[in-house]
């Protein structure tokens, strides 16, 4: 069976280890962000909770689980304190603490150098480059999260943009939306920022009868795009203003248009990425599957390293009863991606968009395609604070 610790952490290093946490840890996770939020519940009197201590703000959690996978331990989360109550309620004391993973911090700090400039200017630049520098400027102004050698790729691709007052995650977030489609961060259990591009092939393949407990596939046309009017800024006294449109996908599925608005995109090769990637990855339905996944620790046989699971990481299962043909098209099955039949859907390999985790099962939202970034109102107000920041000075007066 599985066996959870629960250590604590201050800025001088290891404090103390929680013993007597009364639930099990349960959290979500999320592509293009990281670790999310973490309850515990203490069995602790009100008035003695070791508060300013072992229960502070901003002290790191870590929890460490055992199985029969990792007999020596393996962290699943990773996150600090964001706030605590403690409760008396009909004659029974507790303490409720909540945790948060670090991808949150990065929504605290400025995307901003050591001479305090919020205008960072970046000329044909590769994405991951672009992501790297952010991370080293947020690094040493104190940030937690960093990259390593091996958890960025380079996108192969050149692009042009000025990040004006935007936070770290929006910078992120930006570097996503300049990279060629399939590219994706995500802020892991160890501190590390991962900036890859989907794996074709299965990172994991389940069995249905024997690891996937439900399955719940789904075919969507609501997040398409198959036309985009691109607004750009200032190109010699002239708007940058171009439309770009995949026809065969507006003659299967009718017009779904969108407006892109982003007043720093000034050369046509940067608009052209841009909206290359949007069209890419919506110009088709969305096939969206919810699986729930058995953990591998019941002694019967069956089951699934569910730790193993990552945001980002590929997958595909088998065993699941298919149509023998699929007269309606004559493209490759497992290969395209246009009008296969609905039953099929989770035999393809898709990406993990949100792992949701429990001690003895996982709930995995998959998808043929990345999420975006930023959707409707979202992104009204992005492109709002893209017009209304645009001019400003390099670094804010203090």
């Amino acid at each position: 069976m599985k066996k959870f610790i629960y250590k604590i952490y201050d800025s001088d290093g290891f404090v103390s280890t929680i013993k007597e946490v009364s639930d099990e840890p349960k959290f979500t996770s999320y592509i293009n962000s990281g670790l999310g939020e973490l309850t515990i519940k203490l069995p602790r009197s009100v008035f003695q909770f070791e508060e300013g201590t072992v229960i502070a703000q901003n002290n790191q959690l870590k929890v460490i689980c055992f199985d029969t996978d990792a007999p020596n331990g393996t962290t699943i989360y990773n996150g600090y304190i964001s706030k605590y109550a403690p409760t008396l309620n009909r004659g029974k004391e507790f303490v409720t603490v909540t945790c948060l993973g670090y991808i949150t911090e990065t929504a605290r700090f400025m995307a901003e150098d050591a001479s305090g400039n919020t205008t960072l200017t970046y000329n044909s630049y590769d994405p991951t480059n672009i992501l790297k520098d952010i991370v080293d400027k947020y690094s040493t102004a104190g940030g937690t999260l960093d990259y390593t050698v091996t958890s960025t790729d380079d996108t192969s691709t050149t692009v042009s943009y000025e990040v004006n007052t935007y936070t770290v995650k929006e910078a992120l977030d930006k570097v996503v939306e300049l990279s060629p489609v399939g590219w994706y961060y995500y802020a892991d259990e160890n501190d590390v920022i991962n900036f890859k591009s989907e794996d074709t092939t299965a990172n994991h393949t389940f069995t249905l009868g024997k690891d996937v407990v439900t399955i719940i596939p789904e075919k969507s046309t609501e997040e398409m795009v198959n036309r985009i009017y691109f607004t750009g800024g200032d190109v010699s006294g002239t708007t940058f203003y171009k439309k770009y449109e995949r026809s065969g996908s507006i003659s299967t599925y009718g017009l779904y248009s969108e407006k892109y608005i982003d007043a720093r995109v000034t050369d046509e090769s940067t608009a052209d990425i841009i909206a290359g990637a949007i069209l890419d990855r919506n110009d088709s339905p969305e096939t969206r599957t919810t699986l729930i996944i058995r953990d591998n620790n019941n002694g019967d046989g069956r089951g699934y390293d569910i730790e193993s699971i990552k945001p980002g990481d590929t997958c595909k299962v088998i065993g699941y009863t298919e149509k023998e043909t699929n007269l309606w098209d004559e493209g490759v099955w497992d290969t395209d991606k246009w009008d296969y039949d609905i039953t099929k859907v989770s035999s393809t390999v898709q990406q993990i968009m949100k792992v949701s985790y429990s001690p003895n099962q996982i709930t995995l939202e998959i998808s043929s395609k990345l999420p975006n970034i930023s959707h409707r109102v979202e992104d009204i107000k992005r492109n709002l604070d893209k017009t209304q920041t645009n001019n400003n000075p390099s670094a804010p007066t203090t």
